[in-house]
């Protein structure tokens, strides 16, 4: 048989020594054959290759036969492994008796080898760190007038108007914290964090059944105010989720798409803005919903308090549930985004992913 018909490889292996297990009886761990590879050709086992095989037995057992170059090592206390298929060697002929080619009789397992189970992705936090997070706030402490950062310094303030420990948006079972819609309903962070003219990114989860006109989930600067650099998220009646960006002069930019926010299910925000050149991306449950151009060079060096709930003082409070707020400074990618997003326990709506919208900025 020329060497061109040997078109599957096998491992080969047999059973070591007893050895006492974790249950009080005995395992034989595999001993790999030397070589421990055996390219073969694999053939169902007809009766009429059983008897010519084996001498004119035919096997009630035997389901293939396996041919090959000769393998000092392969006996009937072989086991051959093929892909996730196992025979067990039933007998083994050197019909020529000159050690060039072998005839194997196996019985393939009903109950085939079983592939190991992938290692586990990185968890949803463990990405947000990785990914250069430089505040995290996961609005899951249980008590308390204090929001930890989990990555930085800037911990919040928590307002008489927030409830700890409600349920949250990551499949962990992590808790979030709910924002009544008054001034009250605030988590502060002092100062907001200073990005420069860095690239960024803000990311958070939120959860409402009620439209609401021009509240803010996450604000990074004072109150909406346009002298006053910095970055937020803002919804409006009209179903419109806005990444909302202040120069810190007289002007800013304020694009937005329409998008299913007010139906009292888990939302994934992020708003990323690139530099050289400057554009806004935002993206609304991993799928891109916007793109918009900025200004060139602006600095976003914030430093007044901001917030979480709502902006500054309790300006234009959100009515919701808030968790998982990170700031970065870098600008994600839509594969980190998507990353972060399946992280959570759900599944990228691909047939939509990176379709973006352009909008003007307003």
């Amino acid at each position: 048989m020329s060497s061109s018909a040997y078109r599957h490889v096998v491992t080969l292996d047999t059973a070591g020594a007893p050895a006492l297990d974790d249950a009080g009886g005995y395992t034989e761990p595999p001993i790999a054959l030397v070589p421990a590879t055996w390219h073969c050709s694999i053939a169902a086992a007809t009766a009429r290759d059983l008897e010519r095989v084996a001498g004119g037995v035919v096997s009630s057992t035997a389901t293939h036969i396996l041919r090959g170059r000769y393998h000092a090592q392969l006996t009937e206390a072989a086991r051959i492994t093929f892909g996730d298929r196992v025979f067990d060697v039933e007998s083994v002929h050197d019909r020529d008796e000159r050690q060039t080619e072998l005839e194997v009789i196996a019985r393939e397992r009903l109950v085939r080898a079983v592939a190991p189970a992938p290692a586990p992705g990185p968890t949803y936090v463990e990405l947000v760190v990785a990914d250069g997070a430089m505040h995290y706030w996961r609005l899951d402490d249980r008590g308390g007038t204090v929001a930890f950062d989990s990555v930085g310094f800037a911990h919040g303030m928590v307002g008489a108007g927030v409830t700890l420990n409600q349920p949250g948006a990551l499949a962990d079972g992590n808790a979030s914290m709910a924002f009544d819609g008054t001034a009250a309903g605030l988590v502060s962070v002092s100062p907001a964090p200073p990005f420069g003219t860095n690239p960024l990114t803000i990311e958070c989860w939120f959860n409402t059944p009620t439209l609401q006109d021009f509240k803010y989930p996450v604000d990074f600067k004072q109150n909406g105010n346009t002298g006053v650099p910095g970055v937020g998220f803002m919804v409006t009646a009209a179903g419109r989720l806005y990444f909302d960006i202040s120069y810190g002069n007289a002007s800013g930019a304020q694009p937005g798409a329409i998008v299913p926010y007010a139906d009292g299910q888990w939302h994934h925000a992020v708003g990323v803005i690139t530099r050289a050149p400057d554009v806004a991306v935002m993206y609304f449950d991993a799928v891109v919903v916007l793109t918009s151009p900025l200004l060139a060079g602006v600095s976003y060096t914030a430093g007044v308090p901001a917030g979480i709930g709502a902006a500054h003082g309790g300006y234009n409070p959100f009515q919701g549930r808030v968790d998982e707020v990170a700031v970065y400074p870098i600008a994600l990618t839509a594969a980190q985004v998507a990353a972060h997003y399946e992280a959570s326990g759900r599944q990228v709506a691909r047939a939509r992913r990176d379709r973006p919208t352009v909008t003007p900025a307003r």
